[in-house]
């Protein structure tokens, strides 16, 4: 099902045209996608959307829909798509799970399995190996409903979990928990824990460690000294061009995977950031939008999604290399496509 509102203007064709068309590789990876089926999440009640914004922006995607996102949005371009279930706690993971693995069989998209947090380790094992799922997908919302929760990795990512992770060179895509993000103390230290116990697995943060903002990109970044080059980082609803321009100085490039957190992230509209958080405005009529900046300014908004990709390509700059590697040949290395 496509979004009623979702629709391509003759801005964003100029826009696409102007700054992403000719500087976009041929060949790109989005390594952080949900897909669905509407009765994967027909559990979720209105009431719990109402509770995040991002979930009213897209909490439903199947495959033929994703097609027409990407084809409308970059046409002539070759993508690949890494996705995963909308982990919440209403959502019919298993049926979602085996949804994906039905696509990745075909050769249709690569895949990540979601996992409950009280599932077995057998059970988590058995399910990897008998499917083409290139590592796990956990989310801090099937340990608690409260975005940002004080709550550890483990209380979503059991060692258990963990174990079978490592065991079978799988990867592990985290979204942090915790309202301090990357560098929340109890995060970084955790983190650190992984890496040492489970050295065979694939970490990818998404979203830069939940690191919106310069201000906690930087303090992420000097919290993990030495033992930031053990991670990789995903770009996914990084929309901050200081962020991505921080990437670029204080990252190997071949850490930073291109991610969009598609279908949230097909809106038009732009981000203020302050210290910790972004604000969304937008010209789509969510419940959230207050349409504060006016008709006139959103009659001028792009698809967001562009105005990321915009950001990534100047902190890139013309270095052909790194945006080959973060396009594309990162997401072979992460996932270990190339049998590594």
């Amino acid at each position: 099902m496509i979004n009623k509102w979702f629709h391509k203007t003759e801005l964003d064709i100029e826009f696409y045209n102007e700054y992403l068309e000719e500087r976009l590789p041929e060949k790109i990876t989005d390594v952080h996608v949900h897909m669905n089926l509407e009765e994967h999440v027909k559990g979720v009640s209105k009431e719990r959307i109402s509770m995040d914004w991002a979930l009213e922006c897209g909490l439903q995607m199947e495959y033929e829909a994703a097609q027409h996102y990407y084809q409308t949005m970059f046409p002539g371009k070759d993508i690949l798509l890494t996705a995963f279930p909308f982990p919440l706690a209403e959502v019919d993971i298993p049926a979602n799970n085996v949804y994906l693995s039905g696509l990745a069989k075909t050769g249709k998209i690569d895949a990540l399995m979601s996992v409950r947090p009280e599932w077995t380790a057998q059970y988590c094992e058995e399910i990897l190996v008998n499917n083409p799922f290139l590592g796990f997908k956990p989310y801090p919302y099937l340990a608690s409903a409260i975005k940002g929760a004080d709550i550890s990795i483990y209380d979503f990512m059991p060692e258990s979990q963990l174990s079978v992770l490592d065991r079978h060179k799988k990867a592990l895509m985290l979204h942090l928990p915790r309202k301090g993000r990357l560098p929340a103390p109890d995060n970084i230290r955790e983190l650190r824990e992984i890496r040492q116990k489970f050295p065979d697995i694939h970490i990818i943060l998404a979203h830069f460690g939940r690191s919106f903002t310069t201000e906690i990109f930087n303090q992420g970044i000097t919290a993990l000294g030495e033992d930031l080059k053990g991670f990789y980082f995903d770009t996914a609803a990084v929309v901050n061009p200081g962020v991505h321009q921080m990437a670029m100085e204080q990252l190997d490039s071949r850490q930073i995977l291109f991610g969009t957190d598609f279908p949230i992230m097909t809106w038009h509209g732009m981000r203020e950031w302050h210290t910790d958080t972004p604000t969304n405005y937008c010209r789509e009529n969510f419940g959230w939008n207050r349409h504060e900046k006016g008709a006139e300014a959103e009659a001028g908004f792009t698809f967001i999604a562009y105005v990321q990709l915009k950001n990534m390509l100047d902190a890139i700059g013309n270095d052909h290399i790194r945006k080959e590697q973060i396009f594309y040949k990162n997401a072979l290395d992460a996932f270990r496509k190339g049998g590594k």
